[in-house]
């Protein structure tokens, strides 16, 4: 059975290396107000799809209508890292979501915590390639050396992209570059490989 290590290799594998051609393109986006990455941000994408790179993101809070299956695009907030320590440990990603996540609706003395914390409660101002504070609580085996490489980021979420047009699993691949642009996207289900893709509509009910 394949692991996400290699699923993750895989997805790389089929974008091919950058810069790529901009035949990787995207449909015309629905407007979806001030969370539409795309709106207006053709050069962005542009970048992305020519030299972003491909990472796992894992969902810390999304619009619940983004579990069920409609048209209209939503923003997530998401957890990643270009450290590959994380290619084959979304379990790890998902430790650190879950951490995260816990800090909604507190009010906290320290101002890198109190940044996220009103970003996942009020949902207002979108985080843009936020670094983790390496002194978030988590678990000691997410130590804060990795922590240092985690990454929160609002986008939106284009359901054309996934397998089942909605957020069946909490985790999927990203395209980011984070030097150059501060948008990020999915990577169309087209580049996943096949099992991962069939993992995603198992669950789907």
């Amino acid at each position: 059975m394949q692991t996400v290590r290699e699923h993750i290799r895989k997805i790389r594998q089929g974008v091919g290396e950058p810069p790529r051609s901009v035949g990787l393109r995207l449909e015309k986006r629905q407007q979806v107000g001030r969370h539409g990455e795309f709106d207006n941000a053709a050069q962005d994408e542009a970048v992305l799809l020519s030299r972003g790179r491909v990472v796992w993101a894992h969902v810390i809070q999304a619009d619940d209508a983004l579990k069920r299956g409609g048209k209209k695009d939503l923003p997530a907030i998401v957890v990643y890292s270009l450290d590959d320590y994380f290619d084959g440990r979304i379990s790890s990603l998902t430790t650190a979501a879950a951490a995260i996540k816990d800090l909604k609706g507190r009010i906290l003395t320290d101002p890198a915590l109190d940044h996220l914390a009103e970003a996942l409660t009020n949902m207002g101002e979108p985080l843009r390639h936020s670094k983790v504070p390496h002194h978030l609580p988590v678990p000691s085996h997410l130590g804060s050396t990795r922590l240092q490489g985690l990454v929160v980021h609002t986008m939106t979420v284009h359901r054309k992209l996934l397998p089942t047009k909605k957020l069946t699993l909490a985790w999927f691949p990203i395209l980011v570059l984070p030097e150059a642009t501060p948008y990020a996207m999915v990577v169309s289900f087209k580049y996943w490989p096949r099992l991962l893709v069939k993992l995603w509509r198992s669950f789907d009910s």
